[in-house]
């Protein structure tokens, strides 16, 4: 979960993500990649009783990177250090839900844990300008690459 700052989000995304999988026989091993945040996290927003969260670490990245480049750190942190059956990359903001979590879980189990599975969002909360600008991104892309940019970052990887 790539983050900047709202350490209070991201705490209470990890509270609900953890009652949804609960009923998953899994453990759930959560990185936060700290994209250069001013203020640090208080401990105390982490300390829960939850039932599949078994370790909750901090990746403290020196300055703000940007979202995309903060996921990519974390992908390659989590290859290098740590052994799991899949990589659940979602925004720590709440704008990806533990609902719609237990669906790549889901999708990713029926597909017998061997591919990618992306969510597609079927609306965004952003403001006009970002829209505007999204839509002339994703234009360029399909002109320069021949492809539609389709997915986000909510995905879950093997």
């Amino acid at each position: 979960m790539p983050l900047r700052d709202d350490w209070s989000s991201a705490a209470e995304l990890i509270r609900r993500l953890d009652q949804a999988i609960s009923s998953y026989p899994c453990a759930l091993h959560v990185l936060l990649v700290d994209d250069g945040s001013a203020q640090g996290c208080s401990s105390a927003d982490f300390q829960s009783n939850f039932a599949v969260v078994r370790t909750i670490r901090t990746l403290r990245l020196r300055r703000n990177l940007g979202h995309q480049r903060a996921i990519a750190i974390g992908l390659a942190h989590i290859e290098q250090t740590t052994a799991c059956d899949a990589v659940l990359v979602m925004d720590a903001d709440g704008e990806d839900t533990p609902a719609g979590a237990i669906e790549l879980v889901r999708s990713f189990c029926d597909e017998g844990g061997k591919n990618a599975i992306f969510a597609e969002r079927s609306r965004r909360v952003e403001s006009i300008v970002f829209r505007t600008f999204y839509r002339i991104y994703k234009s360029l892309h399909r002109v320069l690459t021949g492809l539609s940019v389709r997915v986000g970052n909510f995905n879950i990887l093997p």
